[in-house]
């Protein structure tokens, strides 16, 4: 995913309630997406999870509220302090990232301020159907997948007619892979991207680093995690040269068979809002919204 910015204006949270199937699904999404990029350090409070990876991407540095009630009066007040004094001690912003609109609600009354708004999306499994394998020994045992299907085929604008290379799934990323990926999400430079591997090495779950390479160079990354029949989908980054060549769609689909394989059945991924091109791809890939969230970063302190 592309860096958020916090320069778009947010719309608040649609208010009220959500019905039950669409917060219970929020709610499983919000945490299997925190599962897939877990950050360094984790404490449960109240059913929330605060997290803290040394201020590397919000996601990794914020609170996500997991529970189905919402805390309200001085219950939530008790805990926003936690929050707060817990990013204070580690030199970070308070920040929650909010999905629910009665908690968001409640969060703007006390000042606390909107930023990265970002849409969740959802669909089957992208390019499900019987994966094609082919022998071959690519960089860290990985598989070489055939992926010239309904996401891949026809001609871009731009694009040759020749068939795409294929994609090289790994179970662990190589030095490429993370060079790829960083050159174009990355944050906060050789540090960060050193923050970054060691969120990685704590996934739990099946977990697939996609890349494609042309003349032996990586040119287009993308990550899939497993965990409960969902794929979770992250990282996907294109080198500025070889975009508009159908890799993106290449890695959909690469990620989606490899998926399916471990059982999953439906896919979700999360975009800033702003993307226009990502989200007109996933679009056409068969991803819809599924609900929306943002961060909210708490007031400051009086001086």
């Amino acid at each position: 995913m592309r860096r958020l910015g916090a320069s778009l204006g947010a719309r608040p949270l649609p208010p009220g309630p959500l019905p039950p199937a669409d917060h219970d699904r929020r709610l499983l999404l919000d945490r299997l997406a925190a599962d897939a990029w877990p950050a360094i350090e984790v404490v449960e409070r109240r059913g929330w999870r605060l997290r803290a990876a040394e201020g590397v991407t919000k996601r990794a540095n914020s609170a996500l509220p997991l529970t189905a009630g919402v805390l309200t009066g001085d219950v939530l007040d008790e805990q926003l302090t936690a929050v707060a004094t817990f990013y204070a001690e580690r030199g970070l912003p308070a920040r929650i990232q909010v999905s629910d609109p009665l908690l968001d609600a409640q969060l703007a009354a006390r000042g606390w301020q909107v930023e990265s708004p970002t849409l969740v999306l959802a669909s089957p499994v992208p390019g499900a159907r019987p994966a094609s394998y082919r022998a071959g020994s690519p960089p860290c045992g990985g598989l070489l997948v055939d992926t010239p299907d309904v996401l891949t085929s026809g001609s871009p604008q731009g694009r040759s007619s020749s068939p795409p290379p294929a994609a090289t799934l790994t179970p662990v990323p190589d030095q490429a892979w993370l060079d790829c990926w960083w050159s174009v999400d990355g944050r906060e430079g050789p540090r960060g991207l050193e923050l970054a591997r060691r969120c990685l090495e704590r996934i739990a779950s099946p977990t697939g680093y996609a890349s494609v390479r042309i003349d032996g160079d990586v040119v287009a990354v993308a990550r899939g995690v497993v965990d409960e029949r969902w794929l979770g989908l992250f990282a996907m980054a294109v080198l500025p040269t070889h975009r508009r060549q159908g890799h993106g769609r290449h890695l959909l689909g690469a990620l989606g068979r490899w998926a399916a394989t471990h059982g999953a059945s439906a896919a979700y991924l999360q975009l800033w809002s702003g993307n226009d091109p990502a989200r007109a791809l996933y679009t056409a890939a068969g991803f819809a919204t599924a609900y929306g969230y943002h961060y909210r970063n708490g007031p400051a302190a009086p001086g």
